[in-house]
């Protein structure tokens, strides 16, 4: 077959040479079928254009350092590529999930007795609730009682009368009622076997705030 060779614009020469291996790689995506054990997925045009870009990133290392990618596959560039994309939100979600998923625990022995300035007797606020939380000195007893006062620091409920037990038991050893000897027996057991307390993950909303506290 004669082939007569004529002499065309430097621009129309690089487009040829450029965009035939993109028509190329249109015409394989269209017609070619997938491979045997293959899953056809869909693919969203952001996530085709990044495929089209990690292609061509490929074939352009492979062609300016061969030496250095001879061994390495589309997969495992592609796969180089996606670590690296998501290797910053994948460190956030971690950090996340060890600060704020954790459960707070802390030794009962710290909490007994203790009435720093986060260990505040708050109401519990109606708005969005019934306002009645578990009493924790309660529930160490067995009794599921509720009360509609709670402790700003851990965000658990408790009665006054409780919460007076919980943190200041020395005043109640000299002459306490039997109810109030046996709750505080339960805690100092508590406390010698170093139990852990469990705090709240979730914010409770129930609790008034201290921010949201105002004199009458």
């Amino acid at each position: 077959m004669n082939r007569t060779a004529f002499m065309v614009p430097t621009l129309v020469a690089a487009y040829n040479l450029a965009m035939n291996a993109v028509d190329r790689v249109d015409q394989l995506r269209s017609t070619n079928p997938t491979r045997r054990k293959e899953m056809r997925l869909a693919m969203s045009m952001p996530t085709w254009a990044l495929d089209l870009c990690a292609l061509n990133a490929f074939a352009l290392v492979r062609k300016v350092q061969p030496a250095g990618t001879a061994s390495a596959s589309v997969c495992e560039f592609n796969r180089r590529i996606a670590e690296a994309l998501t290797a910053p939100a994948l460190q956030q979600r971690h950090l996340g999930d060890g600060m704020s998923m954790r459960k707070r625990v802390q030794s009962l022995v710290s909490a007994v007795g203790n009435i720093g300035s986060g260990h505040i007797l708050m109401p519990n606020s109606t708005t969005i609730s019934s306002g009645k939380l578990k009493c924790i000195l309660c529930s160490m007893r067995g009794l599921q009682r509720r009360s509609r006062w709670g402790r700003a620091s851990c965000e658990r409920g408790f009665h006054v009368e409780c919460f007076a037990a919980f943190h200041f038991p020395d005043v109640f050893l000299a002459a306490a009622t039997p109810s109030v000897r046996g709750a505080l027996g339960l805690v100092w057991a508590a406390a010698a076997a170093n139990q852990p307390f469990c705090v709240r993950t979730k914010s409770n909303k129930s609790i008034t705030p201290i921010s949201g506290i105002g004199l009458p």
